[in-house]
């Protein structure tokens, strides 16, 4: 069997999709959706953050790990949790239990039952994730997949509570994933997703991701997923790696290992791209200079530089200095090089970031009402 190229889902999109299966009516319980997508794309933060906007539908708290939150004591009478389960580190004991000798049920003597394994719910609601689902040891995965057709592993029912959602790599991503038997397959709705650099932007804008990082997608939007199995570099860039480089970034790594730090991150070429783009950053304009001196500050040349300045910008933007970062901008988008979109990128992200606060002033009000066509 031929692997099939799928129509995908972006990552907001699968965000909506999941929302409304976990959110819906006791009927659509036994509908399982299962996830399919390259490595580092975040479809495991997806659906942890799909569990929490429903922990708020439900008006109800969020445990993000339910079973350290049983462990300590944890109420679960209005709370909502996620129990990530991967396949790929258990063993069938660990979804099925452990033997014990009990009492027969019917008749005499006694009989093998199996005792309940922590891995499973076994009272509150949330949503359950088999991840890396068909990663596993195949006795595993026969376990999850039964949870998955039959919402039960042999005599442990999954509480109505519960929602079970699937995710893992195709065997085609050479991530130790295995096609799942066609009689599973037959039970799921079969989902894929891809990375949208849009998409990561918004979330890495409120995700506190470092304005490096996000500046240089934004110029070079093709570099936040470059997946090829069979690459022979250590890593590749992704969203995930993407979001260890921010974290780098913030040890304050000295320039001269920035090729090796990045390059071991995102991979060695976009992280040369990427260590050269650090490098230009330090070159350009103070951003506080720029705030205080708006009418004469140096405008960049280059768009990359642009992009870096506008990020930067909205980063710093507030109700006392909203004027400014309007009065530089209004030159960016004038500038022969720049253009509008410079502008409306830094009123976007600095709304996104301090919406109420900048949206009173009077300069943002002004600039609405001249850029009346522009949906912030």
């Amino acid at each position: 069997m031929t692997d099939t190229t799928h129509a995908t889902f972006r990552p907001a999109e699968l965000a909506d999709f999941l929302f409304r299966v976990i959110t819906k009516a006791t009927g659509l319980r036994r509908l399982v959706p299962m996830i399919w997508g390259e490595p580092g794309i975040g479809k495991t933060d997806i659906v942890k953050q799909t569990a929490e906007r429903a922990a708020e539908h439900h008006k109800m708290e969020f445990a993000g790990d339910w079973l350290s939150h049983m462990a300590n004591g944890g109420d679960h009478e209005n709370v909502y949790g996620v129990i990530d389960m991967r396949t790929a580190d258990k063993e069938s004991i660990d979804l099925r239990g452990l033997p014990q000798i009990v009492k027969a049920i019917a008749g005499e003597g006694d009989q093998v039952s199996y005792a309940a394994p922590v891995y499973l719910p076994r009272v509150g609601q949330g949503v359950f994730l088999l991840d890396e689902a068909f990663q596993g040891p195949q006795g595993t995965v026969h376990c999850a997949t039964q949870i998955m057709r039959d919402n039960r592993v042999g005599e442990h029912v999954i509480p109505d509570g519960w929602r079970v959602i699937a995710a893992s790599n195709k065997a085609s991503h050479r991530a130790g994933a295995n096609r799942p038997m066609t009689h599973t397959a037959s039970s799921l709705i079969h989902v894929e997703m891809a990375p949208d650099h849009n998409d990561w932007l918004r979330w890495a804008l409120q995700a506190g991701v470092r304005h490096e990082c996000i500046s240089y997608i934004r110029s070079a939007p093709q570099d936040l997923h470059k997946f090829d199995p069979k690459d022979t570099d250590h890593t590749f860039p992704c969203p995930r790696t993407w979001a260890m480089v921010s974290d780098i970034l913030d040890c304050e790594p000295p320039a001269e290992t920035h090729l090796i730090e990045f390059g071991g991150t995102i991979g060695v070429g976009v992280g040369a791209n990427f260590a050269a783009h650090v490098g230009m950053i330090a070159t350009l304009p103070d951003l506080d200079g720029i705030l205080l001196n708006p009418d004469t500050a140096d405008i960049p040349e280059e768009p990359s530089a642009m992009f870096a300045v506008a990020t930067g910008l909205a980063r710093k933007a507030n109700a006392g200095n909203f004027d400014r970062v309007i009065t530089y901008t209004d030159r960016l988008a004038n500038h022969p090089k720049g253009g509008r979109d410079f502008q409306v990128l830094t009123v976007r992200d600095a709304c996104a970031l301090a919406k109420a606060e900048v949206m009173d002033t009077s300069a943002f009000q002004k600039w609405a009402i001249d850029n009346s066509d522009i949906v912030i």
